[in-house]
């Protein structure tokens, strides 16, 4: 079903169809993951990881759940919001 990633490799945009692939295979095991909890799996920076995750949000199998405004200035400190944000898998 998914292609399978060799260990050790490192995924980046030089191969984009294994890194989807790789996205894909994990949110569709947790269902639910945060965008820090993905940049630290993948070993990539949160901008790099929306790129990879904005064809997934087009097709309806992905959907962006952002914080709750009031919370978001509640617990600030406790990082930025773009980390807070929480991918649902619909597929």
């Amino acid at each position: 079903m998914f292609v399978e990633v060799p260990e050790g490799q490192c995924l980046t945009n030089e191969n984009p169809i294994i890194m989807h692939d790789a996205l894909r295979e994990y949110l569709y095991k947790k269902k639910q993951v945060s965008l820090r909890d993905l940049s630290l799996h993948f070993q990539l920076n949160p901008e790099k990881l929306e790129k990879h995750l904005s064809p997934l949000i087009e097709n309806g199998c992905l959907r962006k759940k952002t914080p709750d405004p009031f919370a978001s200035v509640m617990f600030q400190s406790c990082g930025t919001a773009r980390d807070a944000a929480v991918y649902v898998w619909n597929c």
